[in-house]
């Protein structure tokens, strides 16, 4: 049975020598049986780190039982992580007769939860310095989860005011009814919804017009979690828009009190445009 469970299983003397080291253990490092027994368990530490795993094992003695992370040196120059889990066998005396530990091998997970670290920097990074307003709700109370330094910008609000709290919270009433209505129907229709205009009361930036998509995020399940909104601040091109049509409507009214006419040929496309004034003419 020692031999032939699957896992690495060793037992240590006073001084942190190999008593007995089975196969799963052999199969971790690399080593085989002779290799190990009568060795120091220090060996097969990294060197950076050899001094540490001399107090740890020392405060396993002091201890009589305990779980450790360590990295261990294989055979083959190759360092993995694993989880410690050692006792200290004493006889009826107190007197210290040996360690017994298993090592599990953590490498995999550390590796993949370092590549989860780092894509949820990158993720972070990224959705910080967007331009865009960037939101998160959860899909229940559509309270806030998340908000980017342009949606903190935005609005006027700090980020810890903000989360954990819903749209009723923050702006007016018939605003707010405005926002949960859309965001119970991309709830419901599982799809992208694309609102080309809305008005919103920020704080400190008066009322602003955005160009809001919302997305819902589900499960695994495929229920939705989450409501993901991105909004772009359109405030400042449809103040020009408003002023464009307002210089066209001026313009058109100058013309027909002078009775001039004018007209616009657009040279790449051999488009000819009339103004009112001139079709009257």
């Amino acid at each position: 049975l020692f031999e032939e469970v699957p896992i690495a299983y060793q037992s240590l003397d006073i001084e942190g020598r190999y008593l007995d080291a089975n196969k799963g253990l052999c199969t971790l490092l690399g080593y085989s049986p002779d290799e190990l027994l009568g060795k120091p368990f220090d060996d097969f530490w990294s060197p950076d780190l050899r001094q540490f795993f001399q107090d740890e094992f020392s405060s396993l003695m002091k201890s009589g039982g305990e779980t450790k992370h360590l990295r261990l040196r294989r055979k083959d120059g190759k360092e993995i992580a694993v989880i410690l889990n050692g006792r200290v066998q004493r006889d009826p005396r107190g007197n210290f007769l040996r360690t017994h530990c298993i090592l599990t091998d953590i490498t995999d997970q550390k590796l993949i939860e370092e590549n989860l670290r780092r894509s949820k920097i990158f993720i972070d990074s990224v959705l910080e310095n967007l331009p865009s307003m960037i939101f998160v709700k959860d899909a229940k109370d559509l309270r806030f989860l998340r908000f980017n330094k342009a949606g903190e910008e935005l609005l006027g609000y700090r980020r810890d005011e903000l989360l954990g709290r819903n749209d009723y919270d923050i702006f007016p009433k018939e605003e707010a009814d405005f926002f949960i209505t859309k965001d119970r129907e991309v709830l419901r229709s599982g799809c992208l919804l694309d609102i080309p205009e809305e008005p919103i009361q920020t704080r400190g930036n008066g009322l602003r017009f955005l160009h809001t998509k919302k997305i819902p995020i589900c499960g695994t399940d495929g229920t939705p979690q989450y409501l993901l909104g991105i909004s772009e601040d359109i405030t400042n091109r449809k103040q020009a828009e408003e002023a464009l049509q307002q210089n066209d409507a001026r313009l058109n009214a100058a013309q027909r009190i002078a009775h001039i006419g004018s007209w616009d040929l657009d040279l790449v496309e051999n488009v000819l445009t009339w103004s009112d004034e001139n079709y009257r003419i």
